[in-house]
């Protein structure tokens, strides 16, 4: 009896009757050849669009299950017998599907030179080599009888006994093994060819019903069952129709193969029926184009449009052409370009378009945008901030655009000089070091620049930016005589900026007076660096600073927060008591050093940090 232990059969008939396209998992599941070759043709006679509906799923799941080859040849037939072209058409995709043969190596020995050689052939698997043997209803058995003695013809029911004693098989092991088996690589090639056979007799009677069906196959291959030459040379009805007349192919009997002193890569498109595809078949070509899920269709339906419809080009869409570059796929976005390149009226495009193109990581077809964007775009139509959002984007044409850009426009206000510091961070090596160039030229010459973006850069990740950053120093009194701005770098995690401020504070610890406020910042700053006892004594001198000048307390404070933290708690207690009584006796003291500190509270009489 038939397995059928994985899926009903009174549940599939149920389902058949009522329409309802869940039989499909049910049929999947099941493994009885004769029940399943009845579904097949059930379905096969039945109108309904379900049926189809179940049969394109069926075949989409491969025809290679276990016990299905009834199924399989009874659609096949049918739907061959009955002219279906798009249900050939899933087939002819399934049946690519079926062949896929291995890597061998094979040995040759030269006689004369003496010598053996090695190369790699194509073989079909091991698995499927086999068949099933079956029994023979032309078998011809005499059968003598034991009681009378004659002579009697066996029948049919007899071969079959006798096939399988012979054998030591059952017919009930014989059902089950036609319930397990699958196509052999034989049958397997043999519907490949059949397949093809039958649209290639189509193609003959009307091209166009060839297109037609063609354009739903040729989608529906996938990349994923592409991923080899081998499996390429395997599907063989998609060769035939993309590589029909190429001379880099040789078919032989197990299959296509790279004919001698050929390569793959010199494969070029020659597809069977040309006149299907270029007799005013342009928005059928585009449209494949767009519905292909597998690069080799893509290509070969790029091929067709830049071979035959280069000036119907022109005619498509702008809308068209942009959703062509912004596919994930090199081919159509190379496509899309040459489209917008034909195109009239690029002027009026919205600039927030012209700005996605640019951002599009493909390296083949920046230059070309970035081409079409200068000849098309005005730099006045682009702001300061999507000029440094160019600039930071990784391909260097369109950072370079972007900070051409940036540089032709004016920097009249802060909030610009904010917006360009992005700059720092670059991706693009040379158009980080031109900019951060340029911005510190706009540092020294604007009135406007602040402490906080010489900072900025000091802080930036490349060594680069920093380099420039410590150069201001030497260029501009502002930045350099900013207390505020060496200790931010005496806290820096670089160690190049802090070599910097202890080889300039040492400088000024020598040759400045013990007066002179900036060597109250040297000292102070270099305490961090070295024992306890001179970051006690550097706190206390900020703090008396402080007291004897008031006036200069705001550019003293953080200092002497700087310093504070750096000491224990139980040694600050001789800085702050004389804080205590500064601000007991100052008010705005007070205020200030709450300011600057907000974690310095100070109560009645006391200070707490």
């Amino acid at each position: 009896m038939a397995n059928e232990s994985a899926a009903s059969s009174l549940l599939i008939d149920e389902l058949l009757d009522a329409g309802d396209v869940r039989v499909l998992d049910e049929i999947l599941k099941l493994n009885a050849h004769v029940k399943l070759t009845a579904i097949a043709q059930r379905l096969m006679k039945d109108e309904r669009p379900f049926a189809k509906q179940v049969l394109k799923g069926y075949i989409a799941d491969g025809c290679d299950r276990p016990g299905h080859r009834g199924f399989v040849k009874m659609v096949f037939k049918l739907a061959e017998m009955l002219n279906d072209d798009e249900l050939m058409a899933h087939l002819l995709v399934a049946f690519d599907r079926l062949v896929l043969r291995v890597r061998s190596k094979s040995y040759a020995w030269d006689r004369e030179t003496r010598t053996s050689s090695e190369t790699v052939v194509l073989r079909e698997p091991k698995q499927l080599v086999l068949r099933m043997q079956r029994p023979s209803p032309r078998r011809v058995v005499e059968y003598v009888s034991p009681r009378t003695g004659s002579k009697i013809a066996i029948t049919r029911l007899g071969v079959f006994n006798d096939y399988f004693s012979s054998q030591q098989q059952s017919p009930a092991s014989y059902a089950t093994s036609l319930n397990t088996a699958k196509f052999t690589f034989s049958t397997r090639r043999y519907l490949q060819r059949r397949t093809w056979r039958y649209f290639r007799k189509l193609a003959t009677v009307d091209v166009n019903a060839f297109r037609k069906a063609m354009l739903i196959a040729l989608p529906m291959y996938r990349d994923v069952h592409l991923t080899t030459p081998e499996a390429m040379l395997d599907s063989w009805s998609l060769m035939n129709a993309m590589h029909h007349g190429s001379a880099v192919l040789a078919r032989k009997p197990l299959g296509i193969e790279i004919a001698a002193k050929k390569n793959f890569k010199d494969l070029a498109f020659a597809p069977f029926a040309l006149k299907a595809w270029t007799n005013g078949s342009f928005a059928d070509v585009f449209s494949l184009a767009l519905t292909a899920n597998s690069r080799p269709v893509r290509q070969f339906a790029v091929w067709l449009l830049s071979e035959n419809y280069a000036s119907d080009l022109g005619s498509v869409e702008i809308a068209q052409a942009l959703k062509l570059i912004h596919s994930q796929h090199p081919e159509l976005q190379a496509l899309g370009v040459k489209t917008l390149q034909n195109r009239a009226g690029l002027e009026s495009l919205p600039i927030a378009d012209w700005l996605s193109l640019l951002r599009v990581e493909n390296i083949d077809i920046v230059p070309e945008l970035v081409a079409l964007v200068k000849t098309h775009v005005a730099p006045s139509r682009v702001s300061l901030a999507d000029c440094v959002v160019l600039g930071l984007l990784p391909i260097q044409p369109v950072a370079e655009l972007g900070l051409a850009w940036a540089k032709a426009r004016p920097v009249r206000t802060v909030e610009d000089l904010k917006a360009l510091l992005q700059f720092r961070n670059a991706k693009c090596a040379p158009v980080r070091e031109e900019a951060v160039k340029w911005i510190a030229e706009q540092l020294v010459l604007d009135d406007l620049a602040r402490v906080e973006f010489v900072r900025d850069l000091l802080d930036a990740k490349y060594v680069d930016v920093r380099a420039v950053a410590l150069s201001l120093l030497n260029r501009d009194a502002r930045f350099n005589k900013s207390a505020e701005l060496w200790l931010a770098m005496s806290e820096t995690p670089y160690a190049d900026v802090r070599d910097r401020v202890v080889h300039e504070m040492n400088q000024r610890e020598k040759t400045l007076p013990v007066t002179a406020l900036e060597r109250v910042w040297a000292t102070t700053l270099l305490s961090v660096n070295r024992g306890n006892r001179a970051k006690r004594a550097a706190a206390k001198q900020v703090a008396n600073e402080i007291v004897k000048s008031p006036e200069a307390a705001e550019s003293l404070v953080k200092l002497l927060g700087h310093s504070l933290r750096s000491i224990r708690p139980t040694e600050r207690k001789s800085a702050l008591a004389q804080l205590v009584r500064a601000a007991t006796l100052n008010p705005a003291l007070k205020d200030t050093l709450e300011k600057q500190l907000p974690e310095l509270k100070i109560g009645t009489g006391e200070v707490t940090l």
